[in-house]
């Protein structure tokens, strides 16, 4: 008996996020993305609110660690995938700071068959995610 052969291999780098300036984002990982969104709740809390202070820190501190167990977990992960197979997970990319805004952008997720070494490119259009 031939085994199934193993023909596609997914990787998060094979998905980019274009923007219309040109630029193209790769994904973060999902530490990194946590992170990010992480509260500050520094050691001013303490002198400002004392106990209490110290309470509300401790509290941030659990969520953020609790924000980066949740994004791992639903972190697209790399797959071998058979012809038919599908994968699953969240992307998550880091915009800068200074882009206010995503006018019409893209992502473009390329597929590659490693044994025939041939690989294809699809542009998906997001529409107008707008400003924030």
């Amino acid at each position: 008996m031939i085994p199934p052969r193993l023909d596609r291999f997914s990787r998060t780098d094979d998905f980019t996020l274009q923007v219309p300036a040109g630029k193209g984002y790769i994904p973060a990982a999902a530490p990194d993305a946590a992170m990010r969104l992480d509260g500050s709740a520094g050691e001013s809390w303490i002198y400002a609110f004392g106990y209490w202070g110290e309470r509300m820190r401790s509290a941030q501190k659990q969520a953020n660690a609790d924000r980066r167990v949740d994004f791992a977990t639903k972190e697209f992960r790399a797959a071998t995938l058979r012809t038919g197979e599908a994968a699953h997970g969240f992307l998550f990319y880091l915009i800068p700071d200074d882009i206010r805004e995503l006018r019409n952008p893209s992502l473009v997720v390329k597929g590659t068959d490693d044994l025939a070494a041939t690989s294809v490119s699809v542009e998906l259009p997001l529409g107008d995610l707008g400003a924030w």
